[in-house]
Parts: C-alpha cells; sequence; structure tokens
C-alpha cells in the first residue's frame, strides 16, 4: 500500500518497484490515483484505489464493500507514517497479516511490526531497509550520473492560476531563459492559458513534455543535462534516475529526495531567467 502523497510514493518509487519484481507471490499496488501513476511499470496485478482522505463515512462504507473479494493474505505499507484512513484502508485489505513499521500506524492495525530506524535518510534508503526485512536482496538505488549532453528540463509547478502574479514570473522566466538556454518545459497538469499562448509565440527553442506517469519522467530524466522545477512526484523520480535536479524552494523542499542528486535554489533566481551557471 503506498503513501497518500504522490511526491513520497515517488521518493521511494525505485525501491517499490525492486521489491515488486523480486516478489514470487502475485502482487498489486494499493494507492490514492495521483500515487498510483508515479510508480514504475512492473509486473503487478490491477491496482486497487484506496478511498480519499476526505471521502465520507458512506462512500467508505462502500470501499470497503466494493473491495471485500479484493483482501489479500498480506499487506505492507509502505509509508513511514500513515494517516486514518490509509490505516483503514490498510487494516481492510490485509486480511492476514498487516505488515508495517513501528510508528507508521497511530492506531495499532498492523499485526507485524518490522523494526526500521527512523531518521532524516531519503525516503528511498529508509524504505528499502525496511523492505530488506521481506527481501533481503533489494538492491541499492541508482548511482547518480554527471551528464554534459541533454536537454535542461524546466518543470512548471501544476498549480498554477490562470492568471496572477505568479504565472506572469513562471511566464517572464520562460521568455529570459530560452533566449540563452534551448529548454524543454515539463509539466504533468494543463498549463494556463497564460503559459501555452506565450509558448506559442517563442518558437522552437521550448519543446513541449507532458509527462503522464512515472516512465514517462523516467525515460525524460534519463536523457536531460539537468532538471529545474518544484517539489513534486516528477523531480522526485529524475533524482531517483541520477539527473541532477535544482529543486526552486527552501531546504525543505528536498526533504525525502536523495540528496547526492538534488540542491535547492531560489525562484527568485529562476524568475529574473538564470539557471546559476547550468
Amino acid at each position: 500500500m503506498l503513501p497518500s502523497d504522490p511526491v513520497q510514493t515517488a521518493c521511494s518509487a525505485f525501491a517499490i518497484r525492486d521489491l515488486c519484481a523480486r516478489l514470487n507471490a502475485p502482487v498489486r499496488l494499493a494507492g490514492s490515483p495521483s500515487s498510483l501513476r508515479w510508480i514504475p511499470s512492473s509486473k503487478t496485478g490491477t491496482p486497487i484505489q484506496t478511498p480519499d482522505p476526505k471521502t465520507s463515512p458512506r462512500e467508505f462504507a462502500e470501499w470497503l464493500e466494493y473491495t471485500r473479494v479484493h483482501r489479500g493474505d498480506w499487506s505492507l505499507l509502505a509509508a513511514i507514517h500513515a494517516s486514518p484512513v490509509e490505516e483503514a484502508a490498510f487494516a481492510w485489505l490485509g486480511a492476514g497479516s498487516r505488515i508495517a513499521t513501528p510508528h507508521a500506524c497511530p492506531g495499532g492495525s498492523a499485526n507485524i511490526l518490522l523494526s526500521a530506524e527512523h531518521s532524516e535518510l531519503p525516503l528511498d534508503d529508509q524504505i528499502r531497509r525496511f523492505l530488506r526485512v521481506v527481501r533481503k536482496d533489494l538492491p541499492g538505488p541508482p548511482s547518480v550520473r554527471n551528464p554534459s549532453t541533454g536537454p535542461i528540463v524546466l518543470e512548471i509547478p501544476d498549480d498554477l492560476p490562470e492568471k496572477g502574479g505568479t504565472t506572469r514570473k513562471w511566464a517572464d522566466a520562460i521568455t529570459k531563459i530560452s533566449t540563452t538556454h534551448p529548454i524543454l518545459l515539463a509539466h504533468f497538469d494543463p498549463l494556463p492559458s497564460t503559459i501555452t499562448d506565450l509558448l506559442r509565440g517563442i518558437g522552437s527553442r521550448v519543446a513541449i513534455a507532458h509527462l503522464a506517469n512515472a516512465d514517462d519522467a523516467i525515460d525524460l530524466a534519463g536523457r536531460a543535462r539537468v532538471w529545474v522545477g518544484p517539489r513534486s512526484p516528477t523531480t522526485a523520480l529524475a533524482a531517483l534516475s541520477g539527473c541532477p535536479v535544482k529543486l526552486v524552494g527552501g531546504q525543505k523542499a528536498s526533504s525525502g529526495y536523495p540528496q547526492s542528486a538534488v540542491s535547492t535554489i531560489s525562484g527568485k533566481i529562476v524568475w529574473q531567467g538564470s539557471l546559476e551557471g547550468v
């Protein structure tokens, strides 16, 4: 069962993928639609969508009935901390063994606790330590690359409004950066019309990549020279893939990311049209 936070899911996606590849029993992923899309393709069964954290009691009861036939022999919670709805879904899906870390389930729903040190390590490392209790042969995370060629990826935040000061700043940044660097503009939610109208006028110096899922993000990260963007599932996957990532935001923005691949920069630098020597 995946975390409901899609960034946390993406930060642990490679560890989850590697575990699924090494289990002999049939495996199904469970999580929110916004989390499931950020797990790389693997040989797993049809995913189970878990309820929204704001679901009503009636909707949750309907979900329980709908998933009654999908309860497995065991369920593993691949999260460091579970919300009440996550924990309730986890308790229901694990008909027999419910495996979690000692502090992941405040309500005590887990009946098998696997010892795992809670630390400030990247989430991939934390999850791998936890999962190695199940599979000792789980490999380590990929190594960081130092690419000298490839496109500069600039990722637009997914919560930009149609209009407003922040949207104008990003539009200005795209215009300024594209005058000195050909860029590949990445996004996974629809772009504001302000941005799409701008791109029509800029021409070939800005290409667009719509990232619909983890496989799209990983493929692009394998070709990129550097990835500049906010805290998001796609920047997390890029960092895990070994692509250098510059996160727009404060130091806390990189929480859970593999630190060797990530540095943070101020949004003011991007809006001024600079990529800090990239």
